[in-house]
């Protein structure tokens, strides 16, 4: 039942929600088989400017559970240097990851209530957001097709500046419908809704 409302549309209602500050802590990350981006990346927001949330990600686009994750993980991040808030980094993601039609959904989105208190404290420290997404459950998911896939996703989230110092900015949790793309039929987020 939990993955008929991902078609819902209500994946933007909730991202201004968690946008806005609305996390419970969580502690800093262990070592783990999570997904986790290298260190240096592709800035989302500043052509040019390196940013130091690292969006460049090792994935395999023919396996689902790496697409989730590899999204779910860029539009978890970015770099208060780099970035003109919050939101870029999902654009970049849905971009990269994401359908034409999610990619066109999330290009047209504007937040309306501004950046959020993460990104002030993330401003004020000259930080980034970093992010690590792990696969989670929400009972029995349903199963793969050749065409489908349904992912459920806890993203863990910290504040982190140049001295290496890390605040926990808390934790999302995503549910992710995927579809088989027609480019070499690479997985492409399809719809995505933060729970």
């Amino acid at each position: 039942m939990m993955w008929k409302r991902i078609a819902s549309g209500v994946a933007m209602v909730a991202l201004a929600a968690g946008l806005a500050g609305c996390s419970q802590a969580t502690p800093a990350p262990a070592a783990s088989s999570t997904f986790a981006a290298p260190a240096s990346g592709i800035s989302a927001g500043t052509p040019g400017v390196p940013s130091r949330a690292g969006l460049q990600f090792a994935v395999d686009r023919g396996d689902a559970t790496s697409t989730a994750l590899a999204w779910a993980t860029a539009q978890g991040q970015w770099d208060t240097r780099s970035d003109a808030g919050p939101v870029a980094s999902i654009k970049q993601a849905a971009t990269v990851y994401g359908t034409d039609a999610f990619a066109a959904k999330w290009a047209a989105f504007e937040q309306g209530s501004g950046p959020g208190i993460e990104w002030y404290d993330a401003l004020d420290a000259d930080g980034w957001m970093k992010a690590e997404a792990t696969q989670t459950r929400f009972g029995a998911d349903p199963a793969d097709t050749s065409s489908k896939a349904y992912r459920a996703v806890q993203v863990d989230r910290w504040i982190t500046d140049d001295s290496g110092s890390m605040t926990s900015a808390g934790q999302q949790v995503w549910a992710v419908s995927l579809t088989r793309g027609t480019v070499l039929g690479q997985w492409e987020i399809e719809e995505a809704t933060q729970q």
